[in-house]
């Protein structure tokens, strides 16, 4: 995966024409912004805490890109050529592990300045976990990373959830994650 990742890391920097250094500066800029995104210390020192949130977020974004122009990409892209390891890297990005906070993705994408010639990184986004968006969200969403997004998809609105409730004094006892609201969803 690593070796995939770097793929598309060099696909990413030849789209978008920009050199490692200006994101390695930019970083630096942002490193402590996206450090207090983490509830815990992060343990990497500074340079590989940046070469990881470079490729992982170079990585996703170049994936979504190709995954919003399919048809460009359905029969040379690694991925998007076995279902399989294209389903695997979705769930993957949705583990509370993994994730990156998205304005960290999206200032990269900005950065890069793919917007003259792709929507903005959240249309993309929702386009890409279009199938779990049963509240037909838009692009003015806000997020602070793919888990919440989803979960933003897949809970009813809180109107709804008061109305069906009724005025009763109610406490939710138990909130579900993600992954078992996808499970239930889609029958697992």
């Amino acid at each position: 995966m690593e070796e995939l990742k770097l793929k598309y890391f060099k696909g990413f920097l030849n789209r978008t024409k920009l050199c490692l250094d200006d994101f390695v500066f930019k970083l630096q800029e942002w490193e402590s912004r996206i450090r207090s995104c983490y509830a815990g210390l992060v343990s990497f020192n500074s340079n590989d805490f940046r070469k990881i949130i470079i490729i992982d977020a170079c990585f996703i974004i170049e994936h979504f890109l190709r995954y919003f122009r399919y048809k460009n990409w359905m029969k040379n892209d690694p991925i998007l050529l076995k279902p399989w390891l294209f389903s695997e890297i979705k769930c993957d990005l949705v583990l509370l592990e993994n994730q990156l906070p998205f304005l960290v993705i999206e200032d990269i994408y900005k950065l890069a300045i793919i917007n003259l010639e792709f929507p903005s990184f959240i249309t993309i986004t929702i386009y890409y976990f279009q199938q779990f968006n049963m509240q037909n969200l838009n692009s003015e969403t806000c997020s602070k990373h793919f888990t919440y997004l989803l979960r933003t998809f897949l809970l009813p609105s809180s109107f709804d959830f008061v109305q069906e409730m009724g005025n009763a004094n109610y406490a939710i006892e138990h909130v579900y994650s993600v992954s078992q609201i996808i499970r239930s969803r889609i029958g697992i």
